[in-house]
Parts: structure tokens; C-alpha cells; sequence
């Protein structure tokens, strides 16, 4: 019996030594052993980080929601904030992320949702929502992950090497008279950038675009009124729906419920809303959701946000550094007039 628990403890060591280097290493602090995380974007942190400490004050949406500092937020709210948003996130995944956040916190006080174009297409589909919990709420799931080993892996290698990790949550930067010119010289219409970035976007919401490598030729292509025929956005019905039952459940439960059109830069106005006839249907996304008596608040199609085009590191993205903190101000204090002062 020695002989074999012997071995059996031989056998078990490698996986042992394995798992103490996964939780030693692992980027996101899942097992809250460390000071902190490597990385604080994904959604398996903010997930985690919510079912170990679910504040009262949340925000979901995709990146441009994420970006947002919660320390700033708290200290202009003047209580704890949790963001639930993450990159690329769907209208279905935020929803199922305030069920989730509904659910753990009974005491729910505000939600900051956003509402965008972008989101509410029904081409635009993902439901990674039940994985991510799945493995938030699993620690098994988590360490038999094969892409978290990866992570875990690289950030081993990171440390190891010195090297210090990509930081994901800054978009900034200054720019030249040249960023607003082509490779001649003459003046474009739009930031290079951001005409790169009203190319993808126009590229998301249409099926067989040809655009023009040239920028002021993608920007001639894009705005061609002849092209709305490749559009391929149309409002997610099931989803706005969604969105209507969260309103009824926060009006019931006493919940504070913020509907927020993030905004976007004039380019993407120009680009992609106008040409595609795609503002004027989401317009009437909004004008039902207003109609549940929850206030929204319309940056992308109605602007107020005080953005300069500087301020936006893209079209969708605003400037860490030079614009977000502006932004973040903005926000809470028209949500807090639109609630009625709360907060």
C-alpha cells in the first residue's frame, strides 16, 4: 500500500507543481491570491471579479463601454463601481449579463446599458455569455481551459523575460497635419484613421463591399448612395424586446436603468449611418425604448457628448487619455439628470 501511495504521489507531483504554476500565473487573478491582474478587460475577470465583489452601480456594453474608469466613476458617483462590459460584446451577451448581475445582487441600485446601431444588428449574433459564467463560477473549467493555459503560459514567459504585458485599455495619441492628408499630400476629408476605421465598420454592416484602397476613394465609395443595396443590418428585433423586459423588471424591482447610445465620430455619421439608412431605423430603436419610460441617452445619432474629432482615438473609440475622462463626466452627470438627480 506504501508502495503504491508512493507512486501515486510521484505520479501526481507534475500536476501538482502544474496546477500551483497556473494559479501563481494565471493573468486574471481568478483565485484572488495576488495583488492584482495582468489583464482587466476580459470578460472571465469582470465576471469573477463581480461574484467575489458585486457592486450596486454596473455597466454593461462592448469596448466603448469598457473603456471606462470605474475609479472615476465611483468618485464622481460616490460609490463602488462594477463594469461588466467587454470588447466585441453583443446586445444579447449584455442582457444576459444583467440577468446575471440581477441575479447575484439583490441589491441592484443603477444600470448603465448601452444601446448602439453596431450591437442591435441581427447579423451581428454572439452568445458566449453562459461560457463565460460557466467558467467565472467553475474553477475547473477554468484550469482545464486550453486557451487560459495559453495565457497563462505567456504570461509565465512574460515574467520570466521581463517583458511587460500589452496594456489593452489605452487608445491614445496626438497627431500631425499629415494624418489628414494622403500620400501626396492633398487633404482628406477625415483623419486617415478614421476613415480606416469607417472602412471597417462600413464593411461589418454591408456583404460584398469592394473598397477603394485609396482613402478619399473609400470615402467617395462609402458615402455613394447606390451602395445601400449591399447593407446588411437590420434591427434585432428579439433583442429589443430584451431590452424591454429589462426596463419592466428594473421599473418593478426599483432599479435605475440608463439606456446609453455611446457616441461616434463625425465620420461614421457620414460613412456609414447616413448613406445606409441605417440612422434613421435605429432612431426608432431608441423612440421604443423611450417609450418605457426609461431614459436614454442618444450620443450616437443626437451627439451632446462635446467630443472634438481629436478626441476620438477612432470612430467608435474615444481617446483614453484626451478624451474618455471628459466623456465619463458627461455621461454620469446627464444620466443623473435624466434619473432625477439621483446620485
Amino acid at each position: 500500500m506504501r508502495k503504491l501511495l508512493g507512486r501515486l504521489c510521484l505520479f501526481l507531483l507534475p500536476v501538482a507543481l502544474y496546477l500551483a504554476l497556473f494559479v501563481a500565473f494565471e493573468p486574471y487573478n481568478y483565485f484572488g491570491l495576488r495583488a492584482g491582474a495582468t489583464d482587466t478587460n476580459q470578460p472571465i475577470y469582470r465576471v469573477r471579479s463581480y461574484l467575489q465583489q458585486p457592486e450596486n452601480v454596473i455597466f454593461l456594453g462592448d469596448s466603448r463601454m469598457a473603456h471606462l474608469d470605474m475609479d472615476l466613476a465611483g468618485e464622481i458617483l460616490g460609490t463602488p463601481c462594477s463594469n461588466l462590459a467587454f470588447g466585441g460584446a453583443s446586445e444579447q451577451e449584455m442582457i444576459d449579463l444583467f440577468w446575471f448581475a440581477a441575479e447575484e445582487n439583490p441589491n441592484l441600485e443603477r444600470v448603465y446599458l448601452e444601446v448602439s446601431f453596431y450591437t442591435m444588428n441581427r447579423y451581428y449574433d454572439k452568445d458566449r455569455a453562459g461560457n463565460i459564467r460557466t467558467v467565472a463560477e467553475n474553477p475547473l473549467a477554468y484550469m482545464l481551459n486550453l486557451s487560459y493555459n495559453l495565457e497563462m503560459l505567456a504570461n509565465l514567459k512574460n515574467t520570466l523575460t521581463g517583458t511587460a504585458p500589452v496594456a489593452g485599455d489605452t487608445e491614445t495619441a496626438t497627431y500631425t497635419p499629415a494624418d489628414y492628408q494622403d500620400e501626396n499630400g492633398n487633404p482628406l476629408p477625415y483623419r486617415r484613421q478614421l476613415i480606416d476605421y469607417a472602412a471597417t465598420i462600413y464593411g461589418v454592416v454591408t456583404s460584398g463591399a469592394d473598397m477603394p484602397a485609396d482613402p478619399a476613394e473609400a470615402v467617395a465609395y462609402m458615402t455613394d448612395p447606390a451602395n445601400i443595396e449591399l447593407r446588411q443590418w437590420e434591427v434585432n428585433t428579439e433583442q429589443l424586446e430584451r431590452l424591454k423586459e429589462v426596463a419592466a423588471w428594473c421599473k418593478e424591482n426599483g432599479v435605475e436603468l440608463v439606456f446609453v447610445a455611446p457616441p461616434v465620430e463625425e465620420s461614421i455619421t457620414d460613412c456609414v449611418l447616413e448613406p445606409l439608412g441605417i440612422g434613421e431605423e435605429f432612431a426608432a430603436v431608441l423612440d421604443e425604448l423611450r417609450a418605457t419610460g426609461t431614459p436614454v441617452l442618444d450620443y450616437e445619432l443626437g451627439g451632446g457628448h462635446g467630443l472634438r474629432e481629436d478626441q476620438f482615438f477612432d470612430g467608435f473609440h474615444i481617446d483614453t487619455v484626451y478624451g474618455l475622462p471628459q466623456y465619463t463626466a458627461t455621461l454620469l452627470a446627464d444620466a443623473n439628470a435624466a434619473l432625477g438627480g439621483n446620485g
